[in-house]
């Protein structure tokens, strides 16, 4: 699975990227700028979530879901950083003294920096999994069997060279994916998925409540 094709509109993502330089670099980005964007990428991931036509009430479970799981997270990452910053905070301090001086980095700080940088990313990475797999699971609750059939297809033909659907991957590989896609790595989800509820009127769209998928497959 090419990753790297995710956002296929290359426009967008340099669009994106020269925001973000000039940001960095200390310009003044002007507002309409960067509202226009942010509209550009919700326009790309849009794509991704209109066909799946969610809901109010979806939409309103899906809002409360990923932000639950986004504080879950970001609470677990602090707890697993915070030790890495308290043994380094004395160091950096007397570290960067002497060397604004003239000093040489110590080596053994840059050992000790490297290990533990190794250490936190491996912890990090498990963590990252652990949310993927809680997120899918809850999303999958969420959607329909129609729904989730949808998302994976999407998923493929985005993905897909030919821009034709690939029969590589499992089910649980391609929903997880989605899930990734569009609710972890994109970093507007909740704001998009809040809009999309307030354009619905805040009613439920025409159709019967639907039935979600089980864990198991069974429609409930």
């Amino acid at each position: 699975m090419n990753l790297v094709r995710w956002t296929s509109a290359a426009a967008v993502v340099a669009l994106l990227v020269a925001g973000s330089r000039a940001q960095s670099q200390g310009a003044q980005v002007p507002a309409s700028q960067v509202k226009l964007n942010e509209q550009i990428a919700d326009i790309d991931k849009l794509r991704m979530i209109v066909p799946l036509k969610l809901t109010t009430e979806q939409l309103d479970k899906l809002v409360t879901t990923v932000k639950a799981s986004q504080a879950a997270y970001m609470k677990r990452i602090a707890a697993i950083s915070e030790p890495y910053f308290e043994s380094l905070a004395e160091d950096v301090k007397k570290i960067r003294a002497s060397m604004l001086k003239g000093a040489d980095l110590p080596k053994e700080f840059d050992a000790k920096v490297t290990k533990m940088q190794a250490e936190y990313v491996k912890k990090r990475d498990t963590e990252d999994q652990r949310t993927l797999k809680s997120l899918s699971e809850n999303v999958k609750g969420i959607l329909t069997q129609e729904q989730i059939d949808k998302a994976i297809n999407l998923v493929k033909v985005q993905l897909s060279p030919d821009g034709k659907p690939t029969k590589e991957g499992t089910a649980e590989q391609w929903t997880n994916l989605y899930v990734l896609g569009t609710f972890i790595l994109y970093p507007r989800a909740i704001p998009l998925l809040e809009d999309m509820k307030a354009a619905s009127g805040g009613s439920a769209s025409a159709g019967s409540k639907p039935r979600v998928a089980s864990a198991t497959g069974a429609r409930e």
